[in-house]
């Protein structure tokens, strides 16, 4: 079995092998032992914590692949600077790597990735076609644009950034004619049998 394997980061690595034609995501101990996962998608690690997609929901897994925030949301955001927004019903929280609420807001919200500890948040809704965009600190607080650290873009860009795939721990997943491929620094390739 053919297994492709990232860089050991904090403990573990993600690897990949083919089973039943599609591609299984797992995880590398130091000591050699695999830990593989039945979850429907695992988005990479950002703060040692990696988005899930299971049966329940959205929730997050840490470096050892222990579920650290239960699979319950509707939809998440990566983690930046310790920091991510989850949706459940209509409404959005703010969140920490342990889970812990830190804000929460009627509605449900999108937001950019923090940097220099502010992130820029837009409530989406269908009646408003051109929503406030709103920057807040890492407390969910919101506080006034610093010009310095938007010098180069405003602050609805933040919301347009595109997260292409890219090389992420020593692996980058892209899609060939729709098919899910991935592809180590060693150029050995998996290539699923089935459009996702």
């Amino acid at each position: 079995m053919k297994i492709l394997k990232g860089e050991f980061i904090n403990g573990s690595a993600v690897v990949y092998k083919k089973k039943n034609g599609r591609l299984v995501q797992g995880l590398q101990y130091r000591d050699g032992s695999f830990k593989w996962f039945n979850y429907k998608w695992i988005h990479h690690y950002f703060d040692d914590r990696a988005r899930v997609i299971s049966d329940n929901g959205i929730g997050y897994i840490d470096r050892i692949g222990e579920e650290c925030i239960k699979a319950v949301f509707d939809s998440a955001s990566d983690f930046s600077e310790r920091r991510a927004l989850v949706c459940k019903d209509e409404t959005t929280s703010l969140i920490n790597i342990d889970g812990v609420v830190l804000k929460e807001w009627n509605g449900i919200f999108e937001a950019s990735q923090f940097v220099n500890g502010i992130a820029a948040i837009r409530k989406i809704s269908k009646e408003n076609n051109n929503p406030e965009v709103l920057v807040i600190d890492r407390e969910g607080n919101i506080v006034e644009t610093p010009k310095k650290i938007f010098s180069k873009k405003n602050t609805k860009d933040l919301l347009h950034d595109v997260q292409l795939e890219s090389w992420h721990e020593g692996i980058i997943r892209f899609y060939d004619d729709g098919f899910l491929c991935v592809l180590d620094y060693s150029g050995h390739q998996l290539k699923s049998d089935f459009k996702d």
